[in-house]
């Protein structure tokens, strides 16, 4: 990846949660987000969930 670092303003444009909720879950504070949520701070930061069971491996998109 060219550039590692997402504001947190921006990350919460991208996944519709305001910056206090994204700076929440940063620090610890909230641990408790729902599954798309977490997809989508996940695939915002550059990254992709797989779910693999033996030599399958299935990609989880939103």
């Amino acid at each position: 990846m060219e550039n590692d670092y997402i504001s947190v303003e921006q990350l919460a444009k991208e996944v519709n949660l305001s910056p206090a909720v994204i700076q929440d879950i940063c620090s610890g504070k909230q641990n408790d987000i729902n599954f798309s949520k977490f997809l989508q701070i996940v695939q915002s930061c550059g990254f992709r969930l797989v779910l693999e069971k033996g030599d399958e491996h299935i990609p989880v998109v939103l």
